[in-house]
C-alpha cells in the first residue's frame, strides 16, 4: 500500500494568488495566544523563528512537535492578517485506545486527537473508630463503628480538548494514628473516633466525596445506655450527581458486649463500608475470653472503610483500635 507524500516545504500565497514573499507565519498553542515554536527539520532539535519568515518563493520548512496542538496565523510582511487555523497537529498515525490508572496524585494530558474520556474511580474510605474500654465486671461496653466507604464513579463520559492537562488528586484512606481510632485505655472513656478519608478530584469535572471515620465505642457500664453519638459507622461518601456516581456504603455500628462469667463478652467492631472497588474490613469476631480488645481485619481494594475496634473483655482492660480505610484511585480510558 502506498500513500501520498506530504509537501516537503509549506508554500503560501497572498489574496491575488501570488507567492507570499516575506510573509509571516505565527504559531501558538491551540486555543490560546501563547507562542510555541515549530522545528526546522525532522530531528526536532532546532526551533524556527516565531513568526516563521517566508522566503522569496513564499515557502518555509515547518516541522511540528507531535506533542503539541497548534494554532497558525498567517500574515503579510506588513502584518496584515490573511487567515487563522486552529487544531493543527503533526500526529499522522491512527489514534489508539488506552488507559491509565492513578493511585497517587498526578496529571493527565489528553492525547492528540482525543476528545472524549471515560473516568472511573473512588475517594478514600474512613478508618474505624476505637473500641470502648472495660472498667467493671459484669458490665456492657460498646465497640467502635466501621468507617464509611468513599464515593465511586464508573465510566463517566467527559468531553475534553486534545492537549488539555487534567490535574488528578487521589483521595487517601483515613488512618488510625495517635489522634484517631485508638481504643479506650483501661478504665477510661477515651476511645477515639476514626479518621475521615479525603476526596478524589478529577480536574474540574468530577469530585468524589470521602468516607467518614467510624465513631468511637463507649466505656462499659452496668446497664447499656444507648448513645447515638458513640459506636456508629461512618457515613459513606455521597453528594454527587449524575447516574455514573455511586455512593459509598456507610460503616456499621459496633455492637454492645454483654456479661458472662464475671467478664465482659467482647462485642463486634462495626464492619467498614464497601465501595465499588473495595471491600470494607470486617469487625473482629471474638466472642469471649480474657485480655484486651482486639484490632480489626483490614479493608481491601480501593476506597473501602476500615472496621471498628472490638470492646475489651477483661476487667479492667483497654479497647481495640479501629483499622485504616483504603486509598482511592482514578482510571482514565480513551
Amino acid at each position: 500500500m502506498a500513500t501520498l507524500t506530504p509537501s516537503p516545504r509549506m508554500e503560501f500565497f497572498d489574496n491575488n494568488g501570488d507567492p507570499l514573499v516575506g510573509g509571516k507565519l505565527y504559531t501558538y498553542i491551540s486555543g490560546t495566544t501563547t507562542p510555541v515554536f515549530t522545528k526546522t527539520d525532522a530531528t526536532g532539535t532546532v526551533n524556527n523563528t516565531n513568526p516563521v519568515i517566508l522566503d522569496a518563493r513564499g515557502e518555509a520548512s515547518v516541522w511540528l512537535d507531535e506533542s503539541v496542538i497548534y494554532r497558525f496565523v498567517l500574515k503579510t510582511s506588513t502584518d496584515v492578517e490573511l487567515w487563522t487555523s486552529d487544531g493543527i497537529t503533526g500526529f499522522l498515525t491512527p489514534i489508539t485506545k488506552g488507559q491509565f490508572r492513578f493511585t497517587a496524585n498526578g496529571s493527565f494530558t489528553v492525547p492528540v486527537g482525543v476528545t472524549k474520556l471515560w473516568v472511573s474511580g473512588c475517594a478514600g474510605g474512613g478508618s474505624g473508630g476505637g473500641g470502648g474500654s472495660n472498667a467493671i465486671a459484669n458490665a456492657i461496653a460498646m465497640a467502635g463503628g466501621g468507617g464509611g466507604a468513599g464515593q465511586s464513579v464508573y465510566k463517566k463520559l467527559l468531553t475534553v480538548v486534545p492537549g488539555e492537562v487534567i490535574p488528578i488528586t487521589v483521595g487517601l484512606g483515613g488512618v488510625s494514628d495517635a489522634s484517631h481510632g485508638q481504643g479506650g485505655t483501661s478504665g477510661a472513656d477515651d476511645a477515639m473516633n476514626g479518621a475521615n478519608g479525603t476526596d478524589t478530584i478529577i480536574g474540574t469535572y468530577v469530585t468524589l466525596t470521602h468516607g467518614d471515620g467510624g465513631l468511637s465505642g463507649k466505656i462499659s457500664a452496668a446497664t447499656l445506655v444507648v448513645d447515638v453519638t458513640r459506636g456508629a459507622g461512618g457515613s459513606g461518601g455521597s453528594g454527587g450527581s449524575g447516574g455514573a456516581l455511586i455512593d459509598g456504603q456507610p460503616g456499621k455500628y459496633g455492637s454492645p458486649g454483654g456479661p458472662t462469667g464475671g467478664h465482659v463478652v467482647s462485642s463486634f467492631g462495626g464492619d467498614g463500608g464497601s465501595s465499588l472497588y473495595g471491600m470494607g474490613g470486617q469487625g473482629p469476631r471474638i466472642t469471649n475470653g480474657l485480655g484486651s480488645g482486639v484490632g480489626s481485619p483490614s479493608a481491601r481494594g480501593f476506597g473501602a472503610g476500615g472496621p471498628g475496634g472490638g470492646v475489651a473483655f477483661d476487667n479492667p482492660s483497654s479497647g481495640g483500635p479501629g483499622s485504616n480505610g483504603t486509598d482511592g484511585m482514578v482510571l482514565i480510558e480513551w
